[in-house]
Formats: structure tokens, C-alpha cells, sequence
């Protein structure tokens, strides 16, 4: 059944919300007689549907869309007012942007739109004395108000840091990008003694899920169990999801409050789910692959920017090609480029390459802003001449992130103009 605005509101609030309905179909009404009367034919238009569908584009955070059909930018009455406010003082172009995205939602190249919500706080933040200020004052603070949060935003993307669920990379003195070492304390012994103490508590925690508090838990422990498999797990995805779950049962657990319909654990049961937990993440740290595994689950990021593997793969051949990737990099890389695009693991695969392709922007990036910064010449043409030579897969890639793209437009821009390139 599809939700309604009636539906999820109070009881005591659907009568009012019945006057609003009819209100805003009234006005409805008036609209469309008053366009017949004009000798206008326009199609009936149900205004409690569209709010209901506006209402639910917002309650999935999808955004409104604009009032104004794009094409009113052709119109005669766009046209005037764009001439009348640039002919009055070409200052006025940056509430012509703006109203453009607010009206019609055109964007431009060089102001991402998830940016102009910033803009706009900041804007309506400003003291008194910023309106008591000229026309053109107040045009010429917009203006610079919308260039420094669209470079401080660019500044934070460039140097944003190497996503954990994939290999992560650094550039070492002889000027080549190699892997870090992974931090974890995997020996045998350890995952062991850690896979058969997880075992042993699980398993307790079962023996105490003997009442209805515990009846969803248990399925869940019975789940966790049968895919850890007495310590000899087939699938690492599903041992990382299935303690994950637990992890979420456990911050469920400490905000119970007395309006949830399921009750909460007996006291000795959750002390029991908390440590099976703790010796979860410690399995998860002891073992590399688990530890990736649990990385790529937690991350806020679904995908990391158009990672078609195909290009990818083209990429990290010319990187090896150009001798920018040290032994052991080359070889991690082209491991995990053995999976393929439906594999679970091609996410993995996917971060990796987000990591090494920023790792390289960042730097000629930071290089770009003062030749002060640590590293040479030498290392800027090798990441230099890789980068132009695949410079429509690197704009393609980033293509779905516009501030990244932004910095990407400029690091090339800086590569044209160098000489030895």
C-alpha cells in the first residue's frame, strides 16, 4: 500500500490536515478555471497528489525539483530581467547563477550544486551590517563568499584520505607509489585462540537466549554461528555482515527505550552479546582479509566514483608501463584486478584504485598550489606524463563527482602549461 501524508500523521491531526487538503485543492481549482477562462487548455492537476509526491521525494532525501522548466531560461522574461540586472551592474551576475540553480536548477561548471546549501547559509548568516552595504558591495561579498567555499571544498576533496576499505598507497623516496603495510596481529595462533574464544562465547550467549526478550537474537546467534563454522569460515563477507548485525543489536540494546515493541535482554544476555562482539572485532583485526572485508562494510561510501573495471584495468596498465608503481604495489594491484565486476571483491578492487589515482592528484595538486612543497621536479613529470596520457579516462572517471572534478580540471590545466611536459 502507498504511503500518504494521511496515513503517518496522528489521528487528532488528519482532520486537519483533510482542511489543508481541500485548500490546496481549491486553489487548484482556481487556477485551472481561471486558465480555461483565458482560453487556456491545461490538464487538471490533483495538488494533494503532488504534494504527497514532493512530501516523499523529500522523506527519501531525493530534493524537490525546481519550480521553473529549464527552458524558461529561453523565455523573453528571463531575458529582460538577465539584461535589465546586467545593464544595471554586472556584479549582479552572481544572483543571476543563483537563481538559475534555485529556479531552474541549471548548474555551472565551476560551483557544484551540493555546495549551494552552504552558500546559501552563509549568506542568510551575515550580520546586519553586510545588507547595509551598496548593491554592488553586497553582489561583490557574494561573490566572494561562493569562491571561498568552493575552494575550501576543493582543498577537502584533494586531500581527502585513502578510503580504508581498499590497498592504501604512498609515494617513497625513489619516486614510486608503494602499498602500506597492513596493521594487523595475524598469525595462526592468534586467529585460532580469537576464533575459538568467539566460539565459546557465541555459543553461551545461545544457552541464554531462553526467553522472549532473546527470541529475535537467537536466530541471529544461530546465524552468526553456522557461518563461522567452528572457526573455519568459507565466507568472509558473510562472517563480517553476520557480526556486523550483532554489533547493531548491541546499539539497539543500549538505547532501548520503553516505546519499542520488542523487549529488551536480560542483563547476564547482554553482557554476553557485548562480549561476543569485542571478540568479533578482535577476530576481524587479527585477520587480514576479514579486517578488508569489514573496512568496505563499513564505509560511508557505496561506490567509489565511476569505477567501470575495464578502465580501471587500462590504468593501472599504463602506471605499470610508466614505472610509477614499485614492485610490490604492481603485483597487489594486479591481484585484486583478478576479480571480476559482479564479484563482491571488486569493490575492494575498485577502492584500491580510488586510493592510488587521489594519492596521485593529491600530490600534483598540492605541487600545483607552491613549488615549495616536498618533492621534485622529476616526480611531477613521471605522475605528470602518466596523468595526460590518460587524461579522458581520469575525466571520465571522476565524471560523477563534480568538486572532484573541478580539481582534476585545474591539476591538467597546470599540466598543459608546464614545459616539459
Amino acid at each position: 500500500m502507498r504511503l500518504s501524508l494521511s496515513t503517518i500523521l496522528d489521528e487528532t491531526r488528519v482532520g486537519s490536515v483533510e482542511n489543508v487538503r481541500r485548500a490546496l485543492q481549491s486553489a487548484g481549482d482556481l487556477v485551472n478555471n481561471v486558465t480555461r477562462n483565458e482560453g487556456r487548455s491545461l490538464p487538471l492537476i490533483d495538488v494533494w497528489q503532488a504534494a504527497e509526491d514532493d512530501f516523499d521525494r523529500i522523506k527519501h532525501n531525493r530534493g524537490l525539483p525546481p519550480p521553473l522548466s529549464v527552458t524558461f531560461a529561453d523565455t523573453r522574461s528571463w531575458q529582460n530581467l538577465n539584461s535589465h540586472l546586467l545593464a544595471f551592474d554586472p556584479s549582479w551576475s552572481v544572483w543571476l547563477i543563483w537563481l538559475r540553480f534555485r529556479l531552474m536548477g541549471i548548474t555551472s561548471d565551476d560551483i557544484p550544486s551540493a555546495l549551494w546549501p552552504k552558500i546559501e547559509r552563509k549568506i542568510a548568516l551575515m550580520p546586519e551590517a553586510f545588507w547595509q552595504q551598496s548593491e554592488k558591495q553586497i553582489c561583490e561579498e557574494f561573490a566572494a563568499t561562493i569562491v571561498d567555499v568552493v575552494e575550501e571544498n576543493l582543498e577537502l576533496e584533494a586531500n581527502k584520505e585513502q578510503n580504508p576499505a581498499g590497498l592504501r598507497f604512498s609515494i617513497v623516496e625513489d619516486i614510486k607509489i608503494d602499498v602500506l603495510e597492513e596493521r594487523t596481529t595475524e598469525t595462526a595462533e592468534i586467529r585460532t585462540t580469537v576464533s575459538n574464544e568467539v566460539v565459546r562465547n557465541a555459543t553461551r550467549l545461545l544457552d541464554l537466549c531462553d526467553d522472549n526478550s532473546a527470541s529475535l537474537l537467537r536466530s541471529k546467534i544461530e546465524d552468526y554461528l553456522e557461518t563461522l563454522n567452528g572457526g573455519v569460515w568459507t565466507d568472509e563477507m558473510l562472517l563480517v555482515m553476520r557480526g556486523d548485525i550483532l554489533r547493531k543489536e548491541v546499539i539497539f540494546q543500549e538505547n532501548w527505550n520503553e516505546d519499542s515493541d520488542i523487549p529488551p535482554l536480560k542483563p547476564s544476555a547482554l553482557q554476553s552479546l557485548v562480549q561476543t562482539v569485542r571478540l568479533h572485532n578482535a577476530l576481524v583485526n587479527s585477520h587480514t582479509n576479514l579486517a578488508k572485508a569489514d573496512r568496505m562494510l563499513l564505509s560511508p561510501e557505496v561506490t567509489p566514483e565511476n569505477s567501470n573495471l575495464s578502465d580501471l584495468r587500462t590504468l593501472l596498465a599504463s602506471a605499470a608501463k610508466d614505472r610509477i608503481l614499485s614492485d610490490r604495489a604492481n603485483v597487489a594491484l594486479q591481484d585484486i584486478f583478478l576479480y571480476s565486476d559482479h564479484s563482491p571483491r571488486s569493490i575492494v578492487t575498485s577502492f584500491s584504485a580510488s586510493n592510488f589515482i587521489r594519492l596521485i592528484f593529491r600530490y600534483l595538486w598540492n605541487y600545483k598550489k607552491s613549488f615549495t612543497v616536498s618533492g621534485s621536479a622529476v616526480m611531477v613529470a613521471s605522475f605528470g606524463k602518466w596523468a595526460l596520457a590518460n587524461e579522458v579516462l581520469l575525466a571520465k572517471y571522476f565524471s560523477m563527482n563534480p568538486t572532484m572534478s573541478i580539481v582534476v580540471a585545474r591539476v591538467f590545466e597546470f599540466l598543459h602549461r608546464l614545459p616539459l611536459l
